[in-house]
């Protein structure tokens, strides 16, 4: 009634503006204006995000147009949004209930008020009924699989799925909903076809990629799950994306691909500065590539953050004298209390240390008393 409103509202204002013709030839009704004026600044403020205006706005109007269901949808979404389910749900159901033949977003409304309220077997039953009787299925069948999932009823009314398939759903949150609950069930084989599926219609979509990765690592298939990972990476706007980094670091990690995992493990630590374990290991392996200055500069960052870390010190130890920096690495040994299970060690490297000084020196000694001799 209301979209009927705005556009004689709309003619009235062009035929005002084209014409000569007097208020009294027009004879437009004047509380039907004011009805469309209040309707639009409450969809204005709607918009806004002003969402108070507009359910008091809506709640005026439903006064003067009581039965108009396509106000008391508007008035419903409003309260939604501002928490008022209860109330929400009560003029939903009044609609649906009602004389009229309500349009399935009713059902779709009140099911997701349902669900928000604890009530998921009377959200499963709207959803069902749309699945059953309705052409567009699409939504129903996405909510209803994440309906199932949420509940872990991965068998209940399996079978309302079939229409589902047979409408061919080209959804890929869908497929993954499909492939979790396939998954629920055991049907593993079953679970991977949604997966993939879900995939191949938009690769970016990360659930579904991190569930296909999880289960080639559970079957220890680790190159299928390392290529899905990668693959995601590849696509604009994913090289950056944490939860697949940290899987393939992990996953390289673990298949001691040491030199293979150092340029993710660097961009994961360039985006997640928190994760010192993470920079640790990343100075560990600079160290056996034999990238020294690297692993200081790394260690010393995670030292500034930590300076009382034991592990780190005696790592910084090591690593000067690596490059001969001795007085520099015994400094660092020095650091560690002999209560500490690094001591043992550290006291051994500041004595070899000392030791190979103290030979240095016997040699240097012996050859200038040589030279001195030859004189």
């Amino acid at each position: 009634m209301y979209f009927l409103k705005i556009s004689a509202l709309v003619l009235f204002f062009a035929l005002a503006a084209c014409s000569e013709l007097s208020a009294l030839e027009l004879s437009f009704n004047n509380e039907s204006i004011k009805e469309t004026a209040l309707f639009l600044k409450g969809n204005d403020a709607s918009i806004r995000g002003d969402y108070q205006t507009a359910t008091s706005i809506f709640r005026d109007l439903l006064k003067l147009q009581p039965n108009d269901n396509y106000l008391k949808r508007n008035l419903s979404i409003e309260l939604i949004r501002n928490g008022e389910l209860k109330e929400a749900e009560t003029m939903l159901e009044a609609i649906l209930n009602g004389p009229d033949n309500p349009d399935e977003s009713i059902k779709l409304i009140l099911a997701g008020v349902f669900d928000a309220r604890g009530k998921p077997e009377q959200a499963q039953t709207l959803y069902q009924d749309i699945i059953q009787t309705s052409a567009n299925i699409e939504t129903a069948c996405l909510y209803l699989a994440k309906s199932f999932l949420r509940e872990k009823k991965y068998n209940k009314n399996y079978a309302v799925f079939s229409k589902c398939e047979r409408k061919y759903i080209a959804d890929p949150a869908y497929a993954f909903y499909r492939g979790e609950i396939e998954s629920g069930r055991g049907h593993a084989l079953q679970a991977i076809k949604y997966f993939k599926k879900s995939v191949s219609m938009n690769p970016s979509y990360l659930q579904s990629v991190l569930a296909l990765g999880d289960f080639y690592e559970t079957k220890e298939d680790l190159r299928s799950a390392l290529k899905t990972y990668k693959d995601f990476l590849t696509i604009a706007g994913n090289s950056t994306n944490l939860a697949v980094l940290s899987r393939i670091v992990t996953l390289l990690f673990s298949m001691e691909k040491n030199t293979a995992v150092i340029p993710y493990a660097e961009k994961l630590c360039s985006i997640d500065k928190s994760d010192l374990n993470l920079k640790v290991h990343l100075g560990l392996l600079y160290s056996d590539s034999g990238r020294y200055i690297e692993a200081i500069e790394l260690f010393e960052e995670v030292l500034s953050i930590v300076p009382d870390s034991e592990k780190v010190i005696y790592y910084l130890g090591a690593l000067n004298q690596q490059i001969n920096h001795s007085q520099e690495a015994i400094k660092y040994f020095k650091r560690i209390p002999e209560s500490s299970a690094f001591y043992g060690n550290a006291k051994k490297k500041i004595e070899n240390i000392l030791g190979v000084q103290t030979k240095q020196w016997a040699s240097l000694l012996k050859e200038f008393n040589k030279l001195d001799n030859r004189k």
